[in-house]
């Protein structure tokens, strides 16, 4: 059975159609690989500066605690930065104290609260 005119125009459409989406979808596939490389290039870059700023961290408490011990002493070049740092400590000590003290009161008030429901347990209410 011979194919009509029209048959033949509508199966070359048809495969021109399906090397059209073909293409496009190479081209999709293409976009998706470079999307997960840059994510993933990116992933590596975040957890590169993580590790930067944790060892940056922990040079900077090393060298503060040898500070401290007077077994190192800073130059003068990085004096506003030490000084920056003592402050930062004494506010975060005066905290501490803070919460530490607002704690102590509230245990305080909850051995009061304790105390006067015992007593008033034992009480009888008159009406």
């Amino acid at each position: 059975m011979a194919a009509t005119p029209q048959q033949g125009d509508a199966l070359k459409e048809i495969q021109r159609a399906w090397a059209e989406a073909s293409e496009q979808l190479a081209a999709l596939r293409e976009q998706v690989a470079e999307a997960g490389e840059l994510a993933q290039l990116k992933l590596q870059s975040a957890v590169l500066e993580r590790d930067r700023d944790r060892a940056l961290r922990d040079f900077g408490e090393a060298v503060w605690q040898a500070v401290q011990r007077g077994t190192v002493k800073l130059p003068a070049s990085v004096a506003a930065a030490q000084k920056g740092l003592e402050a930062v400590l004494a506010r975060e000590q005066a905290h501490a104290a803070d919460v530490a003290e607002l704690l102590k009161e509230g245990e305080e008030a909850a051995e009061r609260r304790k105390a006067g429901k015992a007593k008033g347990t034992s009480k009888t209410v008159k009406r």
